[in-house]
């Protein structure tokens, strides 16, 4: 016998991602941070192919399967986490803005 235990469960967001896109073209957004490949594919269902693939903000990964999917997408990752963790996609967020700033990387 097998029992099926629901962990979680993914919901998209059902708003209008107009608003998002339009910040996201006028380069209002610094960073998008991804930590699933459902949540990529969902930003760019939201925002649209055009504002996703514009490289105007900083694609931030949990990991290689996300980046994958990212990169499948038509996505550019500028921050991939290691290990795979929430904490770890901060650090690395807090480096990447750091050098891009000319600031010392956090060790």
């Amino acid at each position: 016998m097998v029992d099926v235990i629901p962990v979680y469960d993914t919901v998209r967001e059902t708003g209008d991602g107009r608003g998002l896109a339009t910040d996201i073209l006028a380069r209002r957004i610094d960073a998008v941070t991804f930590t699933s490949s459902s949540t990529v594919r969902g930003f760019v269902e939201m925002v649209g192919r055009e504002a996703a693939t514009s490289g105007r903000f900083a694609a931030a990964v949990i990991g290689p399967v996300t980046a994958a999917t990212a990169g499948e997408l038509g996505l550019t990752v500028a921050v991939e986490a290691d290990p795979y963790t929430v904490p770890a996609l901060v650090r690395a967020l807090a480096r990447y803005f750091g050098e891009e700033q000319g600031g010392k990387p956090e060790t």
